[in-house]
């Protein structure tokens, strides 16, 4: 038999050496090889009992020294032998070298997080797609005409069996036209209420201004306080009634 020339994939390649496809791809394998994950790449319906992976809250490793970071702060001014530029050249290496590797941990601890974000999002549009699946989905109408028995269809029962449901399917019909109804109509009068309630705030601004106008002149001829006007308060907001 003739060999395959179907080429083996390198499991030492670099991935970032992948095209975008062969990187979804290699996603796509990895979730459906793991039993939390496999429900995100498949077609199956989603459940209440689907596993939902808890988050994994990551820092670098504490045995990663922490560089010292006084080293950043500005030297005192005055002269320093070579010694001692030497030695601080030395101990800035050291810091910087142990910022690098704080630097790499942060990185592959925020690749993670990455990963864990991505993972969230495809669970989260797996679960808005049931949900939006199971709230659209319409009732059926099927209408039941035989109760399994024999029927003649120029029966008088047959004929007001019929006539019932074509009145039932009327009175539904009514009624979801007068729910519509009663729903633009609570919206219109909302909005009447939000253009009134905008009129009431806007006139109080203006009572309070004349209000504190006047409350100046007062102040200025020496009235005393208590003689001086109210402020004026601001209505309720209106309601539907």
């Amino acid at each position: 038999p003739s060999s395959s020339s179907r080429r083996v994939r390198d499991e030492d390649i670099n991935p970032t050496l992948c095209t975008p496809t062969k990187r979804r791809r290699f996603l796509h394998n990895a979730l459906s090889s793991t039993s939390s994950g496999s429900f995100l790449v498949s077609s199956s319906p989603y459940k209440a009992n689907t596993a939902i992976l808890d988050p994994i809250l990551e820092l670098p490793p504490s045995r990663i020294p922490q560089p010292n970071w006084s080293l950043a702060q500005t030297p005192k001014k005055g002269w320093r032998s070579r010694e001692t530029l030497e030695h601080d050249n030395t101990l800035l290496r050291e810091a910087l070298e142990q910022s690098r590797s704080q630097v790499n941990a942060q990185g592959v601890v925020i690749e993670r997080t990455h990963a864990q974000l991505v993972y969230q999002n495809m669970h989260l549009r797996h679960q808005n797609f049931a949900l939006n699946a199971k709230e659209n989905q319409k009732k059926a109408d099927r209408t039941q005409l035989f109760d399994g028995e024999g029927q003649i269809f120029s029966s008088d029962n047959f004929i007001h069996k019929i006539d019932a449901i074509a009145a039932a399917k009327q009175a539904t019909a009514a009624e979801k036209s007068q729910r519509a109804n009663e729903r633009r109509s609570r919206k219109a009068a909302n909005e009447e209420l939000e253009r009134e309630w905008t009129r009431i705030k806007e006139q109080h601004e203006l009572d309070v201004k004349a209000w504190e106008d006047e409350c100046d002149v007062y102040a200025n001829n020496d009235i005393p306080k208590r003689e001086w006007p109210k402020k004026p308060v601001r209505p309720l907001k209106p309601k539907l009634s």
